[in-house]
């Protein structure tokens, strides 16, 4: 649902700014996700850069949702996905740009975590 405006706005009109963080999230359309997605994808082969992982690719893959398999690890299921990761994170100051941008899988990109 779209409510023209998002709840957040108003927890950051309310922190005083000096409290605000410096690099809000921007809003991007699910097209623009979908085409960045896929031009981060594609730059990288479909493969995690960390371990070099990558999830079985179907024909008509158009970037409008993640890529991922399931396996088992002794008596439980493990997902795991192709996802975007950020180089520099937002929290550190990171801009949402294709530059900035990497595909990670999930197991991958949790050790990671906010760091660069």
């Amino acid at each position: 649902m779209d409510y023209g405006y998002s709840p957040m706005e108003d927890v950051l009109d309310s922190l005083p700014a000096t409290r605000r963080p410096a690099n809000p999230r921007p809003r991007v359309a699910p097209e623009t996700m979908a085409r960045i997605r896929l031009t981060v994808y594609r730059r990288d082969w479909f493969t995690c850069v960390t371990c070099r992982w990558s999830p079985d690719l179907p024909d008509d893959y158009d970037g409008r949702y993640a890529l991922g398999d399931m396996f088992r690890r002794g008596d439980r299921l493990i997902t795991r996905l192709l996802e975007l990761d950020h180089v520099v994170p937002f929290v550190l100051g990171g801009l949402f740009t294709v530059d900035n941008l990497q595909a990670m899988c999930s197991i991958c990109n949790g050790r990671k975590g906010a760091t660069v």
